[in-house]
């Protein structure tokens, strides 16, 4: 791996599991090495354009790229009207000199009266929307924009959201660069969604080596790709692409997943139906960890008395303060038997009048910090028929309502297997 160029390989090692049966089985697999290597490919590269930023193939995902985009401009660029009120309360006069000559498209005026004024701003430049200044002011870890307060006055708002529409478009491309390596290696790519294929131009491909040894190589180039991928969704895309292999064996083979298994008194027990497989992963997660929450809380945290855990919808009344965790969205994992992808949101609910702002910042400080440690919770989660493969961090947010309390919100996605 260079600064510029991410590399994986996907190749069958001799003594693995898939050689073996392959070799075992020729008949029956009716696959070539060849082929099944390169499905393996396609499989990771698909999987890694999911989990590259915003994560997932959702209209929800294309919607979160989009907000992040418009409000990444919105630091960078401001309109007149935004330096106006800037500007007004330090000098009403001067404030009133720039709109005047807003309004009458007398920009270089405009400029002057701003940079003798007493406004914050008076040092913003104003003018034209420059894109260089966007470009230049993508220096957060994942690319966004860290400003405190704009770059440039553009004269235009009609141009600022014409801008904004035209970067938009643009979301799912450091995506397209991965499915684009995908396209290199032949096939069809499936699984996916249009907003992320549409990106022809995105600098992804790959390397086939066929042969005794074959092997395929997704290379892609995007200068920021880095930036918008995370450690543990690349991990994540290598056991799934792992696991649609091991699937797709398995269905050559003809092999049946197991309709019952052996419990812990050595009894026969039935396995629920394929389709009602998420819904009991998610309740049995829901249901451990909230056990968990409970019995590890923190120091910062009263005892569970004062400040509960539930398993519950959001919306059910209940006192508080109090930690609720809902589940929702749960979807099997292909390539996984026995295996579900589940949204899980934990809410914690305060009241306004009874505790103070700083006092629930900690509770959910405290709590996010709890849930980081994976190792800990899988230790105590984990069991002969229950792994949690991995707890992954999405978005956290505070609300203040009035009528409703104080709301945090810590947002993850599970990966599941249960049986």
């Amino acid at each position: 791996m260079s600064d510029e160029t991410i590399r994986f390989t996907a190749k069958m090692k001799g003594d693995s599991e898939v050689i073996r049966l392959l070799n075992r089985y020729p008949q029956k697999i009716g696959r070539t090495l060849d082929s099944l290597v390169k499905q393996e490919a396609r499989g990771l590269a698909v999987e890694l354009a999911r989990n590259t930023r915003p994560f997932g193939f959702s209209d929800k995902a294309k919607q979160r790229g989009e907000k992040a985009v418009a409000g990444d401009i919105n630091r960078v660029f401001a309109v007149p009207s935004d330096a106006f009120e800037k500007t007004k309360p330090a000098d009403p006069a001067a404030a009133d000199r720039f709109w005047a000559n807003i309004q009458n498209r007398r920009f270089s005026k405009a400029q002057k009266a701003l940079q003798a004024s007493k406004s914050p701003w008076k040092d913003l430049p104003v003018g034209r929307l420059d894109p260089k200044l966007h470009q230049q002011s993508r220096t957060g870890r994942n690319a966004n924009v860290k400003r405190k307060r704009p770059a440039q006055i553009v004269t235009s708002a009609k141009s600022l959201d014409s801008y904004i529409t035209k970067i938009q478009k643009r979301v799912g491309f450091a995506k397209g660069s991965w499915i684009n390596a995908a396209k290199a290696i032949g096939g069809k790519v499936r699984g996916t969604a249009q907003w992320v294929t549409r990106h022809k131009l995105a600098p992804g491909t790959a390397t086939v080596k066929t042969g005794d040894k074959p092997s395929v190589t997704l290379v892609n180039t995007l200068d920021y790709i880095e930036q918008v991928s995370t450690a543990k969704g690349i991990e994540l895309a290598l056991q799934v692409a792992a696991g649609r292999l091991r699937k797709a064996l398995s269905t050559s083979l003809k092999v049946r997943l197991p309709t019952r298994r052996t419990g812990p008194c050595g009894e026969q027990v039935d396995l629920p139906a394929p389709g009602k497989m998420p819904n009991l992963i998610e309740d049995r997660l829901a249901s451990l960890l909230a056990a968990w929450i409970d019995s590890n809380r923190p120091d910062e945290f009263p005892d569970s008395s004062a400040i509960p855990v539930h398993v519950a919808n959001r919306d059910e009344l209940r006192s508080r303060p109090c930690i609720v965790l809902a589940t929702s969205e749960a979807k099997r994992v292909p390539a996984m038997p026995n295996t579900a992808r589940i949204k899980l949101d934990i809410h914690l609910f305060s009241q306004i009048d009874d505790t103070p702002a700083e006092t629930h910042a900690q509770w959910a400080a405290a709590l996010g910090d709890m849930l980081r440690d994976k190792t800990a919770i899988r230790a105590a989660l984990d069991s002969n028929t229950f792994v949690l493969h991995d707890l992954i961090a999405r978005e956290t947010g505070t609300t203040p309502d009035e009528a409703r309390g104080r709301e945090s919100v810590l947002s993850y996605e599970a990966v599941v297997s249960a049986v």
